[in-house]
């Protein structure tokens, strides 16, 4: 891949690594919910150019790290007393400072190919592989439950998770970094850090390329 800027309908993108072996490209539909761009990442990829396929509406978006919690500082993993099967991240002290919400959490277990994002539900009635962000044990404080398959700790049944806990909006303080019309953005970075995009109406298309 050449470094030179190259113009995509009249926007300008600026490649910014020396080359790649391969680049793939997905389309994904969006909608009025941020959502990640594309569904799965390629955990080797250098780099990703986004391009907002629709003529008239403004897309946003936003590049976040993760927070790693599977083994998150001053924190265990503890067995729910009031719902077995259902785990929750315990602080080892009053001190330790606890992780933030989570927007979006994906996790790996040995069957997935990479992380997958997983759907939230409700503590105490999590179903294997959901989580929530709550307190259903009188603990004080609210945490990060997860729900493994059945009869493993979330140690042993994932090799990863992830929270996302800051997603592009519209608007406020939050606001993603606008894509307007046709326009195009090239963003180097490594495939743990996740790309985000939320429509300002309708559902417009937006093609994504990975450069591994």
């Amino acid at each position: 891949m050449r470094k030179s800027p190259s113009n995509v309908r009249g926007s300008l993108v600026t490649p910014v690594i020396d080359y790649c072996e391969e680049a793939y490209p997905t389309v994904t539909a969006l909608s009025t919910t941020a959502t990640a761009i594309p569904a799965a990442n390629r955990s080797e990829r250098k780099g990703i150019s986004i391009y907002n396929l629709d003529a008239a509406i403004t897309i946003y978006i936003a590049a976040v790290k993760p927070q790693g919690v599977r083994g998150f500082l001053n924190h265990t993993w503890t067995e729910s007393a009031a719902v077995p099967g259902e785990w929750y991240l315990a602080r080892n002290s009053s001190a330790a400072t606890a992780p933030s919400e989570p927007l979006q959490l994906y996790s790996k277990l040995a069957s997935d190919s990479d992380e997958v994002a997983r759907t939230a539900g409700t503590v105490g009635a999590l179903t294997a592989n959901t989580w929530d962000w709550g307190d259903g044990d009188t603990l004080g404080y609210n945490t990060l439950y997860v729900c493994p398959p059945t009869g493993l700790a979330p140690a042993d049944a994932y090799s990863v998770i992830l929270s996302y806990y800051r997603l592009p909006t519209t608007s406020g303080a939050t606001t993603g970094h606008p894509l307007k019309a046709e326009e195009a953005i090239f963003i180097p970075l490594s495939g743990k850090t996740r790309v985000f995009a939320i429509a300002a109406s309708g559902t417009p298309n937006v093609q994504t390329t990975e450069y591994v």
